[in-house]
C-alpha cells in the first residue's frame, strides 16, 4: 500500500438475527509514518515533540451511531500484547516511554479505545514496517462478538538527501475552536482543513514548496504556495481520497513527491464495500471473500478485490451505481500502467483511471500477483470510485 498514507483498517461484520451492521475500523489522528536519520540520530517528524504523535483510535458505527467497545481494549505492538496501568501507562518492558491507553475525544465523541504513541518507534535496529493491533469486543443487539484490526506503521531510513511529504487534519468548522486530528466527515456542514508537511531534514517551512490539490484525481486547486486546503461536508459521497502533489518550483514541473489521504463521510446512507480473495499462483484455489482494504501478499500469492456501493446499514448491492474505476500508484505516487501491473491490461482507461469490469452489480479486478507488487517496494495503492449518473 501507499506508504504516506494514514491508513483505515475496515471490516463488515453482520449480525446475522437482526440483520443490523457493524463497521469498526482503527483510525490515526496523524500519518503513522516516522523516519529516521541514523548518522545525526533524528526523526522525521519526532513524536516526542507535542502535537506531533498520533493517536490510533477504535471506530465503530452501526449505522451513524457509535457503538463502545466491551470491557477492556487489548493492544498490541507488533503481535506483543500491550499492557496498561489504571492510569493507562504501559507498563510492558521496553515499552513503556512508547506508549499510553486513555480515551479520546473528538468533536464531542468520546472513543474509549484509543492508543496513544507518545515516542519514536523507528530507531536504527527498526526501520521497517511495524503493526498497531486491536483486539476487543462488540455488542450490537445483544449478540457479544470479536473485533480484530491492525493499522501498518511505515518505519524507514532516512539519509537526509531527499524529502517525504505528510497530510495532517482538523476540524475548522468552527473557525475559532478547530479540532486537530480529525479526517471523518459525521456531520451536515462541516469543514476539514488538510496540511501538507514536507520534510527533509528537518520541516521546510510552507513557503519552500509548491502544492496542488486533487481530489478523486480532480484537480481542485491551480498553482500554489498554499499549504492548506478545504474539504467540505459536501465534497465527500461515502469516501475520497485527497491527494497532495508537490513541487519545487511555481510553474509546478519539478515533482517532489505525492501524499494521499482518505477521507470517510459516515453521515452519508451510501457505502462503499470492498472485500478481497487471495491464493497461491501455483495452486489458483482462492480463499473466501473477505471484508477489508488492506491485503498483505506473500511470495507466491496473488490476490482480487471486489467492490459494490449499498446502504451504510445493509450490504445489499445497489445496482444503480454503473461504473467502477481503478487507479494504481506505486513508489514515490507514480502512477501505475500496464507494464507496471498487467491486472490493467485491456481495462478502458480514462486519464489515470481504468474502468473496472462488472459482475452482478459489482466491480471486479482481475489477478494482482505477488511479484508485480513486489517490484514496486513496499506495495501499491488502489484507489476506488464509483458513479451513479
Amino acid at each position: 500500500m501507499d506508504d504516506n498514507r494514514s491508513i483505515s483498517a475496515e471490516c463488515f461484520i453482520q449480525v446475522a438475527t437482526t440483520g443490523e451492521t457493524l463497521h469498526p475500523q482503527l483510525l490515526s489522528t496523524k500519518p503513522l509514518s516516522q523516519n529516521y536519520n541514523s548518522s545525526k540520530g533524528t526523526f522525521s517528524p519526532d513524536w516526542t515533540v507535542s502535537g506531533n504523535s498520533p493517536v490510533v483510535y477504535l471506530s465503530q458505527l452501526n449505522g451513524s451511531r457509535e457503538i463502545p467497545p466491551i470491557g477492556t481494549p487489548r493492544w498490541f505492538y507488533n503481535n506483543a500484547e500491550l499492557s496498561f496501568d489504571s492510569n493507562g501507562n504501559c507498563t510492558t518492558t521496553g515499552y513503556g516511554n512508547l506508549f499510553k491507553s486513555k480515551p479520546l475525544t473528538l468533536n464531542g465523541v468520546t472513543y474509549n479505545a484509543a492508543l496513544y504513541i507518545i515516542g519514536n518507534l523507528a530507531s536504527s535496529q527498526n526501520i521497517d514496517i511495524d503493526l498497531i493491533g486491536y483486539k476487543g469486543q462488540a455488542e450490537l443487539s445483544g449478540v457479544l462478538f470479536d473485533v480484530e484490526l491492525a493499522l501498518p506503521v511505515k518505519i524507514a531510513e532516512w539519509s537526509g538527501s531527499g524529502y517525504f511529504g505528510q497530510i495532517t487534519f482538523k476540524d475548522v468548522t468552527n473557525a475559532s475552536s478547530p479540532v486537530d486530528g480529525v479526517k471523518v466527515i459525521t456531520k451536515k456542514g462541516q469543514k476539514l482543513q488538510a496540511t501538507a508537511h514536507l520534510y527533509g531534514d528537518a520541516e521546510l517551512q510552507a513557503t519552500q514548496f509548491y502544492c496542488r490539490w486533487y481530489l478523486n484525481g480532480t484537480l481542485k486547486s491551480g498553482t500554489s504556495t498554499k499549504n492548506t486546503f478545504d474539504v467540505t461536508e459536501g465534497d465527500v459521497t461515502d469516501h475520497a481520497v485527497l491527494e497532495c502533489r508537490y513541487y519545487e518550483d511555481a510553474a509546478c514541473t519539478k515533482l517532489i513527491t505525492v501524499v494521499s489521504e482518505d477521507i470517510d463521510d459516515q453521515q452519508d446512507p451510501e457505502f462503499m464495500y470492498i472485500q478481497y480473495s487471495k491464493a497461491l499462483i501455483s495452486s489458483g484455489n482462492w480463499s473466501a471473500w473477505v471484508s477489508g482494504k488492506n491485503v498483505s501478499l506473500h511470495k507466491g500469492e496473488k490476490c482480487k478485490y471486489q467492490v459494490w456501493v449499498g446502504r451504510v446499514d445493509d450490504a445489499t448491492v445497489d445496482t444503480t451505481w454503473s461504473t467502477f474505476m481503478v487507479m494504481f500508484r506505486g513508489k514515490n505516487g507514480t502512477v501505475l500502467r500496464p507494464a507496471q501491473l498487467s491486472v490493467l491490461t485491456g481495462l478502458t482507461a480514462s486519464g489515470d483511471w481504468y474502468t473496472l469490469a462488472k459482475s452482478s452489480g459489482k466491480g471486479i479486478t482481475g489477478e494482482i500477483p505477488f511479484d508485480e507488487v513486489a517490484t514496486q517496494g513496499d506495495g501499491v495503492a488502489m484507489y476506488l470510485k464509483a458513479s451513479n449518473p
